[in-house]
């Protein structure tokens, strides 16, 4: 489980995709020479890190509360 929070924009609220997937892996969605990212390259990334237990934690620090799962932008 891959867990990812990014802002669209530098001022725009934070938001959580989760990836229960066993493909999406962290250098799959950091990878920059990929045709179709799972991330576009121009969001920003806040946090990003593997486990059941960051989900909450980046919920908290981020104050998120809508997540997405396996979700391919």
């Amino acid at each position: 489980m891959v867990v990812v929070v990014f802002k669209k924009r530098k001022t725009s609220k934070p938001e959580m995709v989760v990836y229960t997937e066993s493909k999406f892996t962290i250098d799959l969605i950091l990878d920059m020479s990929k045709r179709k990212p799972a991330i576009p390259y121009n969001w920003i990334l806040e946090d990003i890190g593997i486990g059941k237990g960051l989900v909450e934690l980046y919920q908290n620090k981020h104050k998120i509360t809508k997540i997405i799962y396996n979700k391919v932008f």
